[in-house]
């Protein structure tokens, strides 16, 4: 059974946690707001996921909708390191007003309580600042920063930051101003996410910086604490060139840094082995050497081509097993489209398979 999560009661009558509030039927005054409201949306849609399977139609509704709470603290007014706020505007006819911004803390009366992005980010000038478990914690954000995303919906976050375009930037930005911390959960999928802006060449050049800059065979060789495997499972998948959609059966597809692997399911009693064409061990460093085959040219299933070169599901590749043959390519910029579908996000109707 479901446990609702603590503070459920204000989630469910705000649309969110909100800050400065003390709810009678928990442990206390909540710390974390906007972070937990971020991570209960996405648990809500694990259990929209799961109640689809199990043909319950109301509760697919019912968290459909919880799994959008995220959108009920972005803040479009706050601006960080030159990404402006609501007041950014192009000048077009009719105008269009850039939409980008942050999420907030908010007070129970709809008002967002600033925090400055970057507190609890890597570049937080304030060390002492209480970004976990604490319950001092004032800063409404755990072990993260609000420069971090939602994993299922970012479809509708690049449209909240103003398109493709900028949300291109910003993920550039994130990594190279030192935003992005390897050691936690909230940046498992960030360095993969240029793929739902239809740029999976620049994924492909953020992993392999991601696993050389943080990743060796050194007693020290993790970044922060494995989290019963959960970092050497990230770790896994980036050298295999996939990326699995957290709550989904999607795959995202990225560059293996071997040849060819099999992976045999003992469950289901199917092998599906993966072979990488034109590899080039060049290509195995932290910055791909120009004129080196290391970006997805083509993707075939079991000799069909694949619908997109971004993705694949579970269903057809590792249910069913067989062989999966991924193409590479020296030439980044015919790469780097998904020629097909982007992956999946919720607010543009995917994940709706009961599979």
């Amino acid at each position: 059974m479901y446990k609702a999560p603590e503070q459920s009661l204000g989630l469910r009558q705000y649309g969110y946690v909100p800050f400065a509030v003390l709810d009678v039927s928990s442990t206390g005054r909540q710390t974390r707001e906007g972070s937990r409201t971020l991570e209960y949306a996405f648990e809500d849609f694990g259990i929209r996921q799961v109640a689809q399977l199990l043909g319950r139609t109301d509760d697919v509704e019912r968290y459909t909708n919880r799994s959008l709470f995220y959108r009920n603290i972005w803040d479009p007014s706050v601006a960080s390191d030159g990404f402006k706020g609501l007041n950014t505007v192009i000048m077009k006819t009719p105008a269009l007003t850039v939409a980008t911004g942050f999420p907030q803390k908010r007070y129970p009366n709809g008002t967002f309580a600033y925090t400055n992005p970057i507190d609890c980010s890597p570049k937080d000038p304030n060390i002492s600042r209480a970004c976990s478990l604490q319950g001092f914690n004032t800063n409404g954000f755990y072990e993260s920063s609000s420069w971090e995303f939602a994993p299922h919906d970012t479809a509708h976050l690049i449209e909240l930051m103003g398109g493709n375009h900028t949300f291109v930037k910003r993920l550039d930005h994130f990594f190279n101003a030192g935003y992005y911390l390897a050691g936690n959960e909230p940046s498992f999928q960030t360095p993969i996410g240029y793929h739902y802006a239809n740029h999976p060449a620049k994924s492909v050049d953020r992993v392999r910086e991601v696993v050389f800059t943080n990743f060796d065979i050194t007693a020290a060789g993790l970044p922060g604490n494995d989290d019963q495997a959960a970092m050497a499972s990230l770790l896994s998948f980036h050298l295999l060139g996939l990326y699995p959609v957290p709550s989904t059966t999607q795959y995202l597809i990225l560059s293996p840094f071997i040849p060819k692997y099999t992976i045999h399911n003992s469950f289901l009693g199917v092998s599906t082995t993966v072979t990488t064409l034109n590899y080039d061990p060049k290509s195995v460093q932290k910055i791909i050497p120009p004129g080196t085959a290391a970006y997805v040219q083509n993707v075939t299933i079991n000799g069909v081509p694949s619908a997109s070169r971004c993705h694949f599901d579970f269903y057809d590749v590792f249910r069913v097993g067989g062989d999966v043959v991924i193409t590479l390519t020296a030439d980044k910029a015919a790469a780097d489209d998904c020629l097909g579908n982007l992956p999946e996000s919720i607010s543009t109707g995917g994940f709706n398979l009961p599979r």
